[in-house]
């Protein structure tokens, strides 16, 4: 199993930087995963549309 960069800096005390992302294109969340931050919720729940 992956170890989790976030856990790990939650068990450290520090923040962990995360965005929620609301959109159904893949390459929006590789784009947003190069601009450093720690995590992102993958939130395709609340909309109109689903995949």
């Amino acid at each position: 199993m992956w170890k989790s960069k976030i856990r790990a800096k939650l068990d450290r005390n520090e923040p962990a930087l995360i965005t929620a992302l609301h959109f159904c294109d893949p390459s929006l969340y590789e784009l947003v995963s190069l601009l450093g931050f720690d995590g992102i919720w993958l939130d395709l729940e609340h909309h109109a549309h689903s995949d």
